[in-house]
């Protein structure tokens, strides 16, 4: 029972690192989570089904031999089987949680005493040519700083999020039971590809929206030469209003102008 258990209980674990993205779309992380095991075995049924018959074959005869009774060795081990399945499944998704809940504390214990031990850029200007040199568009992900949770997308950017523990059971750590990371004076920090937007700073989003509309249209149409970076200007409804009546008279000037000078050609 004690083999079977932990070969069991680690193969759930092997799994939820592995496996992509479960089938059905559910509210909580612990059906997800069966749902993903079962579509990962059912998808390799085959070679699921080898390893148990040759588990049942090497276990059974073993106690067979000691035993001498065959049939009621194979429907011990069916019985602890089903054991085991059921036990190893609650406990491989316990220590998914334990795993998940160590790494993210022990990633916001090590942001808040060296940040770029870990690749995350706090200084815009750093950020800004480190995108330039890369020259792919990164993910840009929206945070609370006033948040736990804010470490969920860094860890996230660690992990990756191409299977059910990244997915799933990171940002499934209850935020009470996440330490509290430090703020840093600049609203957008880099990890890996993932731009994390802390907050709304007219100059900070001013600053780095260049490379960012460079990025964008880059990836979008990639044959195209972009001759100049384009410029995001950040403003209020009244500020808004007033560019656009200043746009339009100088849109109304310039046509008054080339009416102007369309007549002066006629005429001469």
């Amino acid at each position: 029972m004690n083999l079977l258990l932990w070969l069991f209980t680690t193969t759930f674990l092997f799994i939820a690192f592995i496996s992509s993205h479960a089938p059905l779309v559910t509210l909580h992380p612990f059906s997800t989570y069966y749902a993903a095991e079962v579509n990962f075995i059912i998808e390799h049924k085959i070679a699921f089904l080898i390893g148990f018959l040759l588990l049942w074959i090497l276990v059974s005869e073993i106690r067979v031999r000691r035993t001498k009774q065959r049939v009621r060795t194979y429907l011990l081990f069916i019985h602890n089987s089903i054991r085991a399945t059921f036990i190893g499944s609650l406990l491989a998704f316990a220590l998914l949680f334990c795993i998940a809940f160590i790494q993210i504390n022990i990633s916001a214990l090590v942001m808040n005493i060296n940040p770029n031990s870990i690749g995350l850029q706090t200084s815009l200007p750093q950020i800004i040519t480190t995108l330039q040199s890369r020259a792919t568009l990164p993910q840009i992900i929206t945070v609370q700083v006033e948040s736990n949770k804010t470490i969920i997308p860094i860890v996230n950017a660690l992990t990756g999020t191409e299977n059910f523990y990244g997915k799933y059971m990171i940002p499934f750590v209850p935020e009470f039971a996440v330490l509290s990371i430090q703020s840093y004076p600049s609203s957008v920090l880099l990890i890996d590809n993932t731009l994390l937007i802390t907050r709304i700073d007219k100059n900070d989003l001013e600053t780095i929206s260049p490379i960012l509309g460079y990025l964008f249209v880059k990836h979008y149409f990639p044959m195209r030469q972009i001759t100049s970076y384009p410029q995001i200007t950040l403003m209020d409804k009244t500020a808004y209003q007033t560019y656009r009546k200043n746009d339009t008279k100088k849109m109304v000037l310039t046509l008054h102008d080339n009416v102007k000078k369309t007549t002066d050609a006629i005429n001469t």
